[in-house]
């Protein structure tokens, strides 16, 4: 039999999320997160010759092992498992026109319910905590005066984590009077925040530390490498500080 998953794949991700879908750069690197994971977890977990990768590894019971794998072994919150399960159910979807012999195959698959998810209470920090935890980044790093210079922006603007991954040096306007920032959210919504002076000089600075003046298309906050920061990697520098924070905190008590 003629295996044309890497056919599939290719026009997936090059054609038709990019093109057809229009989706953007971020949501494109979350769908070839999922793959990744799946085709990895094929061979070394389940000791599936690459070679042999195909339509017909994507059957119930492996799909299923991959989504508890996840969950139990990698310690994935249930809403990423999810995720892993609707980026698979989108793929099969979109093969299944060029695939229709397979209907019963890839409708097991689409027929695995989403797991419940438990709803957390939102956790707000006091005024006190989030002062203290804006005093932790070191600022005689690079890393902690970006991580500074982040976590003011967030904080001051009220941004959602995927709001500030895609905020670019454009995104930033300063004046005389005040400086404003730019944020696109779900459902392509604009919002324009007014921010703090404080926050306005810890980005004067950043921007001209990291020579972005004129590079009005650069993602503003980014690793080492120069790659944009990805969601789990600014949930873990939240999460670090305030960790930290609390600590302080409660020891001063």
């Amino acid at each position: 039999m003629k295996n044309d998953l890497s056919k599939y794949l290719d026009t997936y991700f090059n054609n038709y999320l990019p093109i057809q879908k229009n989706l953007s750069k971020h949501t494109i690197s979350s769908y070839k997160y999922t793959f990744n994971g799946f085709l990895q977890f094929c061979v070394n977990i389940k000791n599936i010759n690459i070679k042999d990768l195909c339509l017909d590894t994507f059957n119930k019971d492996i799909v299923l092992e991959f989504l508890d794998y996840l969950e139990n072994t990698k310690n994935n919150s249930i809403s990423t498992r999810n995720n892993r399960l609707q980026n698979i159910c989108s793929f099969l979807k979109f093969v299944y026109p060029s695939e229709t012999t397979r209907v019963l195959q890839f409708q097991n698959i689409f027929d695995i319910p989403l797991k419940k998810d438990v709803e957390k209470t939102m956790e707000y920090m006091s005024v006190d905590i989030l002062k203290t935890l804006l005093k932790q980044p070191k600022l005689d790093t690079v890393n902690g005066r970006r991580d500074l210079t982040l976590l003011a922006t967030l904080y001051d603007t009220g941004a959602r984590v995927s709001e500030l991954i895609n905020l670019k040096v454009r995104n930033i306007k300063f004046d005389d009077f005040t400086t404003t920032v730019k944020l696109f959210g779900k459902g392509s919504k604009v919002r324009i925040v007014p921010i703090l002076g404080n926050t306005s000089d810890l980005l004067k600075r950043y921007i001209n530390e990291h020579n972005l003046t004129t590079k009005y298309d650069d993602f503003l906050f980014v690793s080492k490498l120069r790659k944009p920061l990805t969601e789990p990697g600014i949930k873990y520098i939240i999460e670090k500080y305030r960790s930290l924070a609390a600590k302080k905190k409660s020891i001063s008590s």
